[in-house]
């Protein structure tokens, strides 16, 4: 239940705070109701069973490159 929970906290925050191709196409939505809608959609997808290991594999990513301090870009928030 505690990994659950994690992850739906996890998936909430990003949700919350997507950004996806900002600088294209304008999507950033400052109002709350999109942005709680947002959360739960993020919360359903990070809880869903199948997505994990795509999950697992684009936090370790990141992990790897903040470690051998390689910069982040934008892509690398999108697995």
């Amino acid at each position: 239940m505690g990994y659950v929970s994690i992850v739906g906290l996890y998936g909430f925050y990003r949700g919350y705070n997507n950004l996806f191709c900002n600088d294209k196409f304008e999507t950033r939505t400052f109002l709350l109701t999109d942005r709680i809608v947002n959360g739960i959609g993020g919360v359903l997808w990070s809880v869903n069973p199948v997505y994990q290991p795509i999950m697992m594999i684009g936090i370790m990513r990141r992990a790897e490159k903040r470690w051998r301090q390689i910069p982040l870009e934008k892509i690398d928030y999108y697995d």
